[in-house]
């Protein structure tokens, strides 16, 4: 199957902080909402510093990547992104969300110098 690799660069450190392979960009923004956006987090608290863009083709049956003639390409702001936030009750547990937002959350609770 063919899908695209997307990125979430973050403007304040210049760099790709992010990337996933997904079929199209709603199912980037997507998974995306929920498993960063739905729990305190770096991007749900600065979503005005990250930008997602497409960066490459990718064959998920051949394992072939595409970048020569497939320059990255702005697709949207995070801040963009609509979230709807959830009930308590209807919130996902932490064993149920995905691991990099797991991670992003702990990360979030570290104490700050």
């Amino acid at each position: 199957m063919k899908k695209t690799i997307f990125g979430v660069f973050d403007r304040k450190v210049k760099e790709f902080v992010i990337i996933r392979d997904c079929v199209n960009i709603e199912d980037f923004k997507r998974w995306f909402t929920l498993a960063l956006m739905d729990v305190p987090s770096i991007f749900s608290r600065f979503p005005e510093d990250y930008d997602i863009y497409t960066l490459a083709l990718f064959d998920s049956e051949t394992g072939a990547l595409t970048t020569g003639d497939f320059p990255a390409s702005l697709v949207c702001s995070v801040s963009e992104l609509k979230v709807v936030p959830l009930n308590e009750s209807e919130a996902p547990s932490d064993s149920e969300l995905p691991v990099t937002a797991s991670l992003v959350k702990d990360f979030n609770d570290m104490p700050r110098r």
